[in-house]
């Protein structure tokens, strides 16, 4: 195929990434803008000095219905990374050292997680029956405005959950998709995720994790493939403006001095980072068709810490009635070359669980000690173990704008891939996907914008 087309991409996150993919394999000659050095926006790792090994920004899991984001996979050559415990079966603690599971039955699709609904110990019988009725009434649910004006915390109280419930078996479920309290969550977005994710197809609410670091499994191979493809790179270089010529790009201008020309420009940047261009560019923001100046984030904080022993049995557990809502026993989940017996008889490695918390704003602010003896007392409470609350060693990481914040009537703000320039447009995991702020939304941005330029805009 002859390629007439040429494309720039700005930004090396997955969204992207996949729009750059798309774009070529449509027969577009691309060019990837990313202001780092390396490829894979917020999913990325690093080699953290001590104790010596991979560490990701923060940890990543993957769910079965996420179907575009495992076609990606495929296509950079990096499905090996990512397993599954199949079928579902997540642990859930509470922070009095109780534990269940929640466990999919297969042989009883789709009524797969009637049973561990029903021996969910956290609450009370007759709460557990709610929480089946609400779903039946989530999955026959028809989509309408009004959802996306409504907070999915609203919507289950008007389905009789109790806040009790809310707290104990809802918030436990949903809070860690959407990095948010379900009050920041419109009912729209609450209920797509239990129609396409808990009670979707067979296996779609599986966990996957990455056995390697997110820069292994997903940055280092979609460099390798784009330049295999012919995809100019240019990494390092920050976009320092765009330059229009009428109601078209001219032009984009780095922050390195280098002028990039192309017949189309997609901006995969973060909202945040679009409006600065954007600004520095005299171009309003009125030719995206939300106003994504309104949009809000959310943060998470991961935290690591190192024992000398396995502080926890399974790979993963959700947490009920705390602030920190997922474990991950990192140690046990990542490749290694080491096995446990030599990671007991080494000096330099220790086993290392990761602690999740989203919706994390109200502990930026805290010091590394802070940090440290709260949720190290946390860990004490859910496995009951008090060596738990002297760790080895400790590495916090903070992002304040992890996420974008799916409030109720935010759907308006996020844009869709076109503008009225006549030749830009946008991807992102912020933009009006139809998906939370999650890898799977990225993906199929980046996705949907290589489409609407080939079919719609070129056609």
């Amino acid at each position: 195929m002859a390629i007439t087309k040429t494309a720039t991409v700005l930004g090396g996150g997955l969204s992207g990434i996949s729009c750059a993919i798309y774009l070529q394999q449509f027969g577009y000659k691309v060019s990837l803008v990313e202001s780092r050095q390396f490829l894979g926006g917020r999913s990325f790792s690093f080699k953290y000095q001590w104790p010596l090994e991979t560490i990701d920004n923060g940890q990543h899991v993957a769910l079965g219905c996420c179907s575009y984001f495992f076609d990606f996979l495929d296509k950079i050559d990096a499905s090996q990374y990512w397993v599954s415990d199949s079928p579902l079966n997540i642990s859930i603690r509470d922070t009095c050292g109780n534990k269940s599971v929640l466990r999919e039955s297969t042989w009883l699709f789709p009524f797969h997680l009637l049973p561990s609904i029903l021996r969910f110990p956290f609450i009370s019988y007759s709460e557990r029956i709610g929480i089946i009725l609400a779903m039946l009434m989530a999955k026959i649910q028809s989509e309408s405005e009004a959802m996306s004006e409504v907070s999915f915390h609203d919507w289950l109280k008007s389905h009789y959950q109790s806040d009790r419930v809310i707290k104990r078996f809802w918030s436990v479920i949903v809070k860690p998709v959407f990095n948010d309290n379900l009050d920041n969550i419109s009912a729209s977005m609450g209920i797509m995720f239990l129609k396409v994710g808990l009670l979707g197809k067979q296996g779609s609410a599986d966990v996957f994790y990455p056995t390697a670091g997110l820069s292994e499994c997903i940055g280092f191979p979609s460099e390798r493939y784009l330049r295999d493809v012919g995809c100019e790179l240019y990494l390092g270089s920050a976009v320092e403006s765009i330059q229009m010529d009428g109601n078209r790009i001219r032009e984009v201008r780095l922050r390195s001095g280098q002028v990039v020309h192309s017949d189309i420009v997609v901006s995969a940047l973060s909202y945040p980072n679009l409006v600065r261009v954007l600004d520095d560019s005299n171009i309003p923001l009125a030719h995206l068709s939300g106003d994504i100046s309104e949009l809000r984030s959310s943060g998470i904080m991961n935290v690591y810490l190192w024992y000398l022993r396995p502080p926890m049995e399974e790979k993963f557990c959700l947490v009920v009635d705390s602030p920190i809502e997922s474990i991950f026993n990192r140690t046990d989940i990542i490749e290694s070359n080491h096995t446990s017996d030599a990671m007991r008889l080494s000096p330099d490695r220790y086993y290392c669980v990761v602690l999740s918390i989203g919706n994390a704003n109200d502990y930026m602010k805290w010091t590394h000690d802070e940090v440290v003896a709260f949720f190290s007392e946390e860990l004490v409470r859910i496995f009951d173990d008090p060596d738990l609350k002297t760790p080895v060693h400790v590495k916090i990481l903070k992002q304040p704008e992890a996420t974008i914040r799916c409030q109720p009537g935010s759907t308006k703000y996020r844009s869709q891939c076109m503008t009225s320039i006549e030749n830009f447009f946008i991807s992102g995991d912020w933009t009006l996907t139809g998906w939370p702020s999650t890898m799977e939304g990225a993906i199929r941005s980046g996705y949907s914008a290589a489409k609407y330029i080939h079919e719609g805009y070129y056609a």
